[in-house]
């Protein structure tokens, strides 16, 4: 963008000195001054919002799950290995429960889900398969980047938080129970979004 407008803004100095018949080596010159002169202007408005305020991204407020996975993945017959629990939790329950549910930090330090209509079949199920608890109060907590859940029963989870303007992804290590009952550990993280 900028060499286009250096191209244009240098094509119309062209002109118009030709038109005032100046001489080659001041037509360079003046160019060259015309260039130092602008190109600070048009670097200094380049990026940033302009005001010069920089919102910091938090966990307050609404959140919708995109995306959960696990590493290195558990075995779920007749699948095979599984590392994106997120799709095969709804396609298993044929359900967009995990799509639908949002959760919702107070600045309170409680954190609540709207356990909408597609999930009242499968609260059970989404617990004991993805770790989730959608009924109920969690409380929640954040020091840097760990972020504490607390659920009513005071089991507790820290997952390494990391923010962006519109997406939180939280990250843990833990043991992960598939459906042979088999229990292995993975990492298990959480993409969200605002909604």
């Amino acid at each position: 963008m900028v060499q286009y407008r250096l191209c244009i803004f240098g094509a119309l100095i062209s002109q118009k000195l030709k038109r005032t018949q100046m001489q080659p080596m001041r037509l360079n010159r003046l160019f060259t001054y015309a260039l130092l002169f602008s190109l600070p202007l048009w670097l200094a408005n380049c990026g940033g919002s302009g005001n010069g305020t920089d919102v910091t991204p938090t966990v307050e407020g609404s959140w919708k799950l995109s995306a959960l996975r696990l590493d290195p993945g558990i075995t779920v017959a007749p699948i095979g290995r599984v590392t994106d629990l997120f799709t095969a939790f709804t396609l298993a329950t044929n359900s967009p429960c995990l799509t639908d549910l949002t959760f919702t930090f107070k600045n309170d330090g409680t954190m609540t889900t709207n356990n909408p209509q597609t999930c009242q079949d499968h609260t059970t199920t989404i617990k004991n398969q993805t770790g989730i608890n959608i009924t109920g109060t969690t409380k929640w907590s954040q020091t840097g980047d760990q972020l504490t859940l607390t659920a009513a029963d005071g089991t507790k989870v820290t997952a390494k938080s990391t923010l962006t303007g519109t997406g939180m992804t939280w990250a843990y290590s833990g043991s992960f129970t598939d459906p042979t009952g088999v229990t292995s550990q993975q990492t298990v993280t959480f993409d969200f979004k605002r909604p």
